[in-house]
């Protein structure tokens, strides 16, 4: 039973997720996205990094109008 054991823990660990890699990948694939969006439209793409609980959160949208400037495309996540 303890050579099972030996054996099956170093796989059971590689089977943990990686919490930064899968942040670095999902911030490479924005990045691509955002540049060929800039690409195909001949445009700069400008990305805004901010909370995860930007929108939910009532003192960030206080008294905020929308202008001219930040009507800008938005991408939405396809995964």
């Amino acid at each position: 039973m303890g050579i099972i054991a030996a054996i099956a823990l170093p796989t059971m660990n590689s089977l943990k997720p990686n919490v930064a890699a899968a942040a670095t990948r999902s911030l490479l694939d924005a990045v691509t996205h955002a540049r060929q969006l800039a690409l195909s439209q001949r445009t700069t793409v400008y990305m805004v990094f901010v909370p995860p609980s930007f929108w939910a959160d009532g003192n960030y949208n206080v008294n905020w109008t929308p202008t001219t400037r930040s009507r800008l495309p938005t991408c939405s996540k396809s995964k």
